[in-house]
């Protein structure tokens, strides 16, 4: 295995070498050791650091950017070493060792700051998660309140009409994962009436059951083999919101969003921004408490997250490239929730926007 390692490592140097790409030894020669439990990962280490090393390259700032992409990748080769997966059922006891603050922010957010220092006693005593999870169900007293869901909506709505829908008659929008169609219908009500919805989603998933009904055109998702039965070149706009860490083949999805847009299109993504594997937990733990409060069963909670630069790798596979990106706030004063969620708006690379992200 080392030397396979080895033999990837000289080819990434090859490979940037061939394309006239010269980059400091220093990012070179941050490596990884191989741990198992990546292959879970669509995205290796090697991937990501030949990435970040081509991007280094590409952008005017190369200063700034040398030390975005070495702290990217010092924090990427930790990931998967401390990680305790959701069947282990001490999720809680891991972030508590390691000192978590988002641990007691999120805990915060489901129960209140009373009943955090509660379970934080539990903690200490080595419950489980099934029954730290049996008390979070008990005691809800959410913070997710209609005035922080609008303010989100109406953000994601200004950061798909400023950066791409903004002078666009009657645009077609397609919302994949569109559950009971609230969250887009609120989206839109901020643009325009005259944007036309379309919806789409797996037949049952989590409290949606197959007999949902929607005033919009809605179908349902083909998953074998994997089709959104909607025509080529049909949408100026597709969102998939908090979604495509759920799916069960992240790619076949984003090339079915670029069979569906049009070429002058966006693909608008909501997602976790996870680094770390403390992050990782900690939105596991999240979707947990969502699955036990609607009676579904553990696996429901399964989901593989990424940071917003492996966000952009998956993307690039399928022909887009992104174009803008932003941290989404709960309120005015720009608070960011315990798990960070970006809005990156992605392109087919054949549509010539003015506009080049570095992020």
């Amino acid at each position: 295995m080392k030397k396979n390692k080895n033999k990837l490592h000289r080819f990434i140097k090859e490979d940037l070498k061939n394309k006239g790409i010269s980059i400091p030894k220093e990012l070179l020669d941050l490596r990884k050791s191989y741990d198992s439990t990546e292959i879970k990962q669509l995205i290796s280490y090697n991937d990501f650091k030949k990435f970040l090393l081509e991007l280094t390259e590409r952008v005017s700032n190369k200063k700034r950017q040398i030390i975005v992409t070495t702290n990217a990748l010092q924090l990427r080769s930790k990931r998967f070493t401390n990680y305790a997966d959701i069947y282990s059922n001490k999720q809680f006891k891991t972030l508590y060792n390691m000192n978590n603050t988002q641990l007691n922010a999120m805990l915060n957010y489901f129960v209140g700051q009373e009943d955090a220092e509660i379970i934080s006693t539990m903690i200490k005593n080595n419950k489980t998660d099934d029954y730290i999870l049996k008390y979070i169900k008990n005691h809800l007293n959410f913070k997710n309140t209609i005035d922080i869901k609008n303010f989100k909506n109406s953000k994601i709505a200004n950061f798909i009409y400023r950066n791409f829908l903004k002078g666009k008659k009657n645009p077609y929008i397609l919302d994949i994962g569109v559950g009971n169609g609230k969250k887009i219908k609120s989206i839109c009500s901020y643009l325009n009436p005259d944007y036309e919805i379309f919806g789409a989603d797996i037949e049952e998933w989590g409290s949606y059951s197959k007999n949902r009904k929607f005033d919009f055109t809605y179908k349902v998702i083909q998953m074998n083999p994997y089709k959104i039965p909607y025509t080529d070149k049909m949408f100026d706009c597709i969102t998939i919101i908090l979604t495509l860490h759920h799916a069960e083949n992240i790619l076949d999805v984003i090339k079915e969003c670029y069979r569906l847009l049009k070429d002058d299109g966006c693909v608008i993504l909501v997602e976790h921004d996870v680094w770390t594997d403390e992050t990782n937990m900690l939105v596991d733990l999240q979707h947990r408490i969502y699955t036990i409060i609607n009676n579904e069963p553990l696996n429901g909670s399964i989901a593989t997250y990424y940071n917003y630069y492996e966000w952009d790798i998956l993307f690039s596979k399928c022909g887009f490239k992104p174009i803008i990106s932003d941290h989404i706030e709960e309120d005015i004063a720009f608070n960011i929730r315990y798990d960070v969620e970006n809005i990156i708006g992605y392109c087919k690379k054949d549509y010539k926007y003015t506009r080049l992200i570095e992020k």
